[in-house]
């Protein structure tokens, strides 16, 4: 019998909404936030234009709002933490994770998270969001291990303002994923998420639970559940 892997999407699966721009706005203050929006407001238009088209001419299910947001996410981590040391930033996720995190995370989240983890089942949170601060609160609420965009640093461990082999996102979760666990194929895989973003994760699980807008996480739960329940009924 193939061990259970349950697989979690962060933003907009267990938190309501998406988690970036709160914690660069709790590390920096909201008025220098606002201040690299407005000087940065003609190159995120840019971004738009060039996600919208990148869209147009693939076939993976992603959203132009998802491929645009990545963009944005990497031109505010440059304006406003370039140069940093790596002990400053990963302190200041540190923080964000123990201070400000867990009233983002939907009710009844992670409820279904400690299910998993009664049973045995090994949880695993996926995420295009940064590493500083979805490790330790991960960790911290009972994920085993944690999967998360990773920010580069230069050759003095300062914050070099580009993400360290691209974004943890699309089709860079399965595969991101796959280093961590080994072949998905070895697993009874179990995969929350939300489309569009997160269809090439959810396509490789045994068990695909989306995650829809306004449906609570009893409903969620309750559809995970009847199907493992009747996966292993009928084996």
């Amino acid at each position: 019998m193939r061990p259970t892997l349950a697989v979690f999407d962060f933003d907009g699966t267990l938190t309501s909404f998406d988690s970036s721009l709160p914690f660069i706005v709790f590390a920096r203050g909201s008025a220098r936030v606002a201040r690299s929006l407005m000087i940065r407001a003609p190159f995120f238009a840019a971004d738009l234009a060039v996600a919208a088209v990148r869209e147009a001419k693939t076939d993976q299910r992603v959203s132009v709002r998802g491929r645009w947001g990545q963009a944005a996410h990497e031109r505010l981590i440059r304006a406003d933490f370039r140069g940093m040391s790596r002990a400053d930033f990963r302190e200041l996720g540190r923080r964000f994770a123990e201070e400000a995190l867990d009233p983002m995370i939907a009710p009844g989240a992670l409820e279904q998270v400690a299910w998993h983890r009664s049973r045995g089942h090994e949880c695993v949170l996926v995420t295009e969001s940064i590493d500083c601060y979805t490790e330790p609160w991960g960790h911290r609420v009972g994920f085993r291990k944690v999967v998360a965009t990773r920010i580069a640093f230069d050759s003095q461990g300062r914050v070099a303002g580009t993400f360290d082999g691209g974004p943890c996102w699309g089709h860079a979760k399965p595969v991101r994923l796959r280093e961590v666990a080994g072949p998905l194929e070895d697993y009874n895989l179990v995969v929350y998420g939300n489309e569009p973003d997160d269809h090439a994760l959810l396509s490789v699980a045994d068990h695909p639970v989306p995650v829809r807008a306004g449906e609570s996480w009893a409903e969620i739960g309750a559809r995970a559940k009847a199907a493992l329940g009747a996966a292993e009924r009928s084996r």
